[in-house]
């Protein structure tokens, strides 16, 4: 059943409590009152990103170990649970191929990305730290003696020494400020940043970057303001620092549809960032979101059950008797495909499915396996090992399967040299051109009846087959060939196993 895309935001709003569902690509809640907590926050979201290419891999070895575990449960000795196995095991390989793939094509997208967002967390912890830069006041003095040289009046830059990293403490733990407002809840992907900009001076009396004049020297050696500083006096002059930079909050987000959404514009060109800067960033960092979730969405480990529903084992047995265009509905192999499918996964499939998962929780490979011997086979976790189990239970059943023939034959499989070929049956309608005892006797398989009516007297022995069309027909066990090429097969089946091994 399909969900429309409003439900399915609706259902993931229920259960994971936000609007980005249960994505782990989640922005910051509020905005960032300081440049410090832009930093973090910007740092925070590709720490996210680059956290969902480990956790693809990890699903992707996941899917791997499960194939291996599923090598070993198809060495079982029930042939409906081993089919099962190895068919499933055959869909995680699958997986893992395309996962491998999703995670080649999306990775680049959200390794750009996130160096793009430190980038910009590392510009906003500048940011942060030039607002510790101040330019000096010259205090009040006299003109003459600031125009002097030896004494001539300067402002220079000044910053206040620090002992820490820019935006964390004396024990190295982040500088927050969660006491922005929250972000407007029709923003995507919202992200707050900092532009610094050249503060404005102030044209009154006092105020930062202005000129300072009065004529009396009563306050010489004080600082320029608005109560030491006379209007058209300039006996004794002074200049009013400040600090250059002011740095104000913008929040940014996407906005638009489809391939033409991108981040919005917040910037300047007499800003800093400025407006280039941003866009080229904020460009890397809209593809790295949407590759992210792409990764995230596209790569999910299944279930058995689900594996084995995905192969839809009636399908595949029925393409395999009718074609590529057949289907398990077909009525001139409808029967044959149920029977197919129930001789190699039972009758109730889905029993098979659980039968499966029981095994692997409860099985517990042996020492001779290559396992410690205490481990159930679900929890086994190094290949290594599961790749020694998968062999050594391969190689077992086969030896098990060969020793179980020989006990329940009563023959040999393979005639020897002194064997003779069996005579092939013969037809009535072979017997029936013999018209006497004697001609009917020579042929062999033919028996001869006075009693019986004319035509009729000349027939096959008891015991023979009655109907036999024509004389097309193959006795395999007439024959070695069928036997040498068992043994071939045989061999370079054990002969690939220890390839296995060695590798």
């Amino acid at each position: 059943m399909k969900i429309c895309s409003i439900t399915q935001a609706l259902l993931a709003l229920l259960i994971c409590g936000t609007r980005y569902g249960c994505s782990s690509i989640q922005p910051a809640a509020k905005q960032a009152k300081t440049a410090c907590e832009a930093a973090h926050q910007l740092g925070n979201l590709a720490d996210q990103v680059t956290a969902a290419i480990t956790q693809a891999t990890n699903k992707i070895k996941q899917m791997l170990l499960k194939t291996q575990k599923l090598d070993v449960a198809a060495a079982h000795p029930d042939s409906k649970l081993a089919t099962a196995a190895a068919a499933i095991a055959s869909h995680f390989k699958k997986q893992a191929a395309e996962a491998t793939q999703v995670l080649a094509t999306t990775a680049p997208a959200i390794y750009a990305g996130a160096a793009a967002l430190n980038r910009l967390a590392g510009n906003q912890a500048t940011i942060a730290a030039l607002d510790r830069l101040s330019i000096k006041d010259l205090v009040l003095g006299t003109a003459t003696t600031y125009a002097t040289d030896g004494s001539i009046g300067t402002i220079p830059p000044q910053l206040p020494p620090s002992q820490t990293a820019e935006c964390y403490d004396g024990d190295g733990k982040p500088v927050r400020d969660n006491s922005g407002p929250a972000h407007a809840s029709n923003l995507v992907y919202p992200i707050t940043l900092h532009l610094a900009q050249p503060t404005a001076a102030q044209a009154t009396r006092g105020g930062d970057f202005s000129f300072c004049g009065v004529t009396s020297g009563g306050s010489n050696g004080q600082p320029p303001s608005s109560s030491t500083c006379v209007s058209t006096q300039a006996t004794n002059i002074g200049i009013k620092g400040g600090k250059p930079l002011t740095s104000t909050p913008a929040v940014t987000s996407i906005g638009g549809q489809g391939s033409d959404s991108k981040y919005t514009k917040v910037s300047a060109n007499n800003k800093i960032p400025n407006e280039a800067t941003l866009s080229k960033e904020l460009a890397l960092v809209k593809l790295m979101i949407e590759a992210a979730n792409t990764l995230e969405q596209q790569i999910v480990i299944p279930s058995i059950a689900d594996a084995y529903n995905s192969i839809n084992p009636a399908m595949m047995v029925a393409k395999t008797l009718g074609g590529e265009d057949a289907s398990p509905s077909d009525e001139n192999i409808k029967q044959q495909v149920k029977a197919a499918a129930e001789a190699l996964f039972g009758a109730d499939g889905d029993k098979i499915k659980s039968k499966l998962e029981e095994h692997m929780k409860a099985f517990q490979p042996s020492k001779a396996a290559g396992s410690d011997g205490n481990k159930k086979l679900d929890s086994i976790d190094d290949p290594n090992k599961l790749s020694k189990a998968a062999a050594y239970y391969t190689i077992k059943k086969f030896i098990d399967e060969a020793e179980e023939k020989k006990k329940s034959s009563t023959s040999p499989s393979c005639p020897t040299k002194t064997e003779k070929a069996s005579e092939p049956p013969k037809s009535p309608d072979e017997c029936k051109q013999h018209k006497t005892s004697e001609a009917c006797k020579k042929e062999t398989g033919c028996d001869f009846d006075e009693k019986k009516p004319e035509g009729e007297r000349c027939f096959p022995k008891d015991g023979l087959p009655t109907t036999v069309v024509g004389r097309s027909y193959i006795v395999i066990n007439s024959h070695p060939f069928s036997c040498i090429c068992a043994s071939i097969l045989n061999f370079l089946r054990i002969f690939l196993i220890f390839q296995i091994i060695k590798l």
